[in-house]
């Protein structure tokens, strides 16, 4: 264990490590030295492009194979066990054999005390808009998240999600209708979901021409869910009145089943029923484009003044909301209400009533309910919603086509309102002046927020310089600037399904790492995804 081994002159060397730098400087080792590094080695004469392109197809394997745990949520020990269990059953391929994957356990269920402490330092005035959902503790006018950022400082700009906000609108005006439409909706699932031999004979539908249809399940927490609900509900309308017929008069006596069949026979809980369709569906299109993840804030005042204006028109007379500025009408001032009459309940309501006789008194009862629930819907957008933030009508100038159209000739109020992303307000102003001349850009301004200013920071001038580099900086800002959490809502998601009671005790970095495969795979599966050229380079970089 004391003897050195020179692999050059193939020579036991015994002693210290005087004796092997003595070897190192005798004529022996430096001649055998000199005619090694002269000798052609064996690699020269194998084919290197067939040995890089074997390396590469078992890196995509490997590759695949951890697709393959992260799509399905497997914990990472399993793969100590794959790669040989392929090998052992391919024995005859090349690539199983040399696949090789190293599972770190550090922080996987198998490990007791796992402990990283890390501390980021991030400057106050970096920050430029706090978002969360609309919770007390987070966006409360009192001792809440949002009032202690803005004492350490108070540009920052905040903002509720909007998401979240249009579910409590929407769940605060269907209190102000029947309790009973509700309970129908949810005893019609609890029927068929609670008796497998009701499910059974749920496939009725068969004998009527009908597409099978799956009953689906009223969400307990938010009623914009309902809408899908409801027009599963109004499409199979006539079929559940068949089936409860049947079902009463022949097997259920049940109250409940009675009840559900008198429900369906009366024809007030279908106006409810489709007046609920046509008013969530106009909330949910509006919830839908602020789900995305692009880039939303710049139409975020357009869009919610749409929305409200086109709700007050159900109610509200024209001339009024053609008069006052959205945020002076009331919609509590009866004042401003068209003849109950001609209240507006959607297409589909009117097209019923003039098929089907409802009592008058019946009808105004309706009329009123509804007319609350518009009522109750703006004063909850007005509440949570400032139709006069400063920021939110600045913002709407950065879109394509305002931006292009040379009406706002002056964008300096950026340095009032978003003065963590201005360095110089006069070169910012000049080069926001010389967007409208140029014709180039006229051809993006139907296009994306994101695609048309990507255009504009890839324009360069005469001496190769960047032509925006001041509206560049401000706008990158803008895109950090987040309108809702449905992304975020998205990851806590994925997280419940990463943590599982196999692999409890992953820390933030292994979830993380966990979640960008995810993303990468996009609408694929581990089978078909392929990995890039530019990562399976990585791995010569490792």
């Amino acid at each position: 264990k004391d003897q050195a081994f020179c692999t050059v002159c193939k020579i036991k060397i015994v002693g210290s490590l005087t004796h092997i730098r003595r070897h190192e400087q005798s004529s022996k080792h430096t001649d055998n030295y000199l005619i090694r590094k002269q000798s052609i080695k064996i690699e020269k004469f194998v084919d290197r492009n067939k040995k890089s392109m074997h390396e590469k197809e078992i890196f995509s394997a490997e590759l695949k194979l951890i697709m393959f745990l992260h799509e399905h949520n497997l914990p990472y020990l399993l793969m100590e066990h794959l790669s040989k269990l392929l090998r052992s059953i391919c024995p005859d391929s090349n690539i199983a054999k040399n696949i090789s994957i190293i599972i770190d356990e550090t922080t996987d269920v198998s490990i007791k005390n796992c402990r990283i402490t890390k501390k980021n330092t991030i400057p106050l005035e970096n920050i430029l808009e706090f978002a969360a959902d609309n919770a007390a503790v987070m966006m409360g006018q009192k001792s809440s998240v949002q009032t202690k950022l803005r004492e350490l400082n108070k540009d920052i700009f905040t903002l509720g999600c909007v998401c979240h906000s249009l579910h409590l609108c929407s769940s605060k005006a269907t209190i102000k209708l029947p309790k009973s439409v509700e309970e129908f909706v949810r005893n019609l699932y609890n029927h068929f979901n609670n008796s497998p031999k009701q499910r059974d004979d749920f496939k009725y539908q068969k004998f009527l021409d009908l597409k099978p249809h799956k009953m689906l399940r009223p969400s307990q927490t938010r009623w914009l869910s309902l809408q899908a609900v409801i027009d599963r509900v109004l499409l199979l309308w006539d079929s559940f009145k068949l089936y409860f017929t049947n079902a009463v008069f022949e097997e259920d006596k049940l109250h409940l089943t009675s009840a559900i069949l008198d429900n369906l026979n009366n024809p007030v809980f279908k106006i409810y029923l489709l007046f609920l369709s046509y008013i969530l569906d106009i909330i949910n299109k509006m919830n839908l484009i602020f789900q995305g993840e692009g880039t939303q804030i710049h139409i975020l005042h357009t869009k919610f003044s749409t929305l409200y204006k086109n709700v007050l028109r159900n109610f509200i007379k024209k001339t009024i909301i053609d008069q006052f500025n959205l945020s002076k009408i009331l919609p509590t001032n009866s004042d401003y209400y068209v003849k109950l009459e001609e209240i507006y309940m959607g297409a589909n309501v009117e097209l019923f009533l003039k098929t089907n006789f409802i009592h008058q008194e019946e009808l105004n009862k309706i009329r009123i309910n509804i007319l609350n629930f518009y009522i109750e819907l703006c004063e909850q957008i007005r509440k949570r919603f400032d139709f006069n933030d400063k920021h939110l009508i600045f913002l709407t100038n950065f879109q394509p086509k305002q931006a292009l159209s040379g009406n706002v000739s002056s964008i300096t109020d950026t340095a009032i309102l978003l003065k963590n992303l201005v360095s110089d307000v006069e070169s910012l102003n000049s080069e926001w002046r010389q967007l409208q001349d140029i014709e180039y850009l006229k051809k993006f301004e139907n296009a994306s927020f994101d695609q048309f200013w990507l255009e504009v920071f890839q324009m360069k001038n005469e001496l190769n310089e960047e032509m925006f580099p001041n509206l560049k900086k401000l706008i990158k800002g803008l895109m950090c600037l987040p309108h809702s959490s449905a992304c975020v809502e998205r990851i806590f998601s994925q997280l419940s399904l990463i943590k599982t009671k196999l692999r409890n005790k992953l820390d933030v970095e292994t979830c993380s790492s966990i979640i960008l495969p995810k993303q990468l795979m996009a609408d694929e599966n581990c089978y078909t995804w392929n990995p890039s050229e530019t990562l399976l380079q990585k791995r010569w970089k490792c």
